[in-house]
């Protein structure tokens, strides 16, 4: 297959994404980073989510927490369960807070 036999580029020219980045976003900020990048007095502290996979299926929400706050200040621990079965699927999402 020789260079000529290769179909042209699909890509927008410069203009158009040019174009596109300046338009408003539809929920009127311009940021990919949601509230993130907002001041104020009133925020609440960062923190970070954790996946913790390989769980028991007998494991509760108290039982994670009690391992977690070792190691910081835990704001929420939510373990994801089954739609039918309502069993949980071994795995948890655990948000640790800031100071």
């Amino acid at each position: 297959m020789s260079g000529s036999d290769r179909s042209a580029s699909r890509s927008k020219s410069p203009d158009a994404r040019r174009e596109r980045r300046s338009s408003p976003s539809p929920n009127g900020g311009g940021s990919r980073n949601g509230d993130r990048d907002r001041g104020g007095g009133g925020r609440e502290e960062e923190g970070v989510s954790l996946l913790v996979r390989n769980l028991t299926f007998k494991v509760n929400k108290e039982d994670i927490r009690a391992e977690f706050v070792k190691h910081g200040r835990v704001r929420d621990v939510y373990i994801p369960v089954d739609y039918i079965s309502r069993e949980p699927r071994g795995f948890a999402f655990v948000e640790m807070g800031g100071k």
